[in-house]
């Protein structure tokens, strides 16, 4: 269940909650909702123009249930599901190492190259170091997808609203978007760099 973990852990965040089972029935709702929300996020990336079946990129710290590339079924997922907690789908756990400006994947111990995927995305992350990574990988010459969703009345709309501004404030160079929409209960904020 450890891949639940860091959803749990979003719930409380969200909605205030001190949950501590992921077996929680309020906890098991959220997530009902939190993958039509994940869905609906996904509609709206591709409503903008993003492919995730053909496109070369990577996703960092998601797990099978909350991946874009494991929904959208994308191609040569075992080589672009770069996660801690993906075990479930018999990945085996990597993590991005950033060391004097250069960016490694951790796999089994060893510190592998980056240069084989174009861009990197990934969402709804919460701590500084997870976002402080996406936009030294953009000012590392790599394109980048981050983005945050969640429903309008959640505690931690604002915090996740701030990430996504602060990736955007720490790009340094080259061509990215910022993006906002809402829709009736939920919004979407994206910074993308092409």
């Amino acid at each position: 269940m450890i891949i639940y973990e860091d959803l749990l852990k979003q719930y409380n965040r969200a909605t205030g909650a001190n949950c501590k089972d992921v077996y929680d029935k309020h906890f098991r709702e959220w997530l009902v909702q939190y993958s039509c929300d994940l869905n609906a996020y996904i509609d709206f990336l591709e409503s903008r123009g993003y492919s995730f079946k053909d496109s070369n990129i990577a996703e960092l710290d998601k797990g099978p249930f909350d991946s874009i590339l494991v929904r959208t079924g994308a191609n040569n997922l075992k080589e672009r599901l770069i996660t801690e907690n993906a075990s479930a789908l018999h990945i085996s756990k990597r993590r991005v190492k950033i060391a004097k400006k250069e960016i490694k994947i951790l796999h089994n111990g060893q510190l592998f190259s980056i240069d084989d995927y174009d861009s990197f995305m990934s969402y709804n992350l919460s701590s500084r170091n997870q976002l402080d990574r996406f936009s030294m990988i953009h000012n590392l010459g790599k394109d980048i997808l981050y983005g945050v969703f969640g429903n309008k009345n959640d505690l931690d709309k604002r915090s996740k609203l701030e990430g996504v501004q602060s990736i955007y404030n720490n790009m340094n160079n080259g061509e990215f978007e910022i993006c906002y929409h809402d829709s009736e209960d939920t919004y979407f904020y994206m910074v993308s760099s092409k």
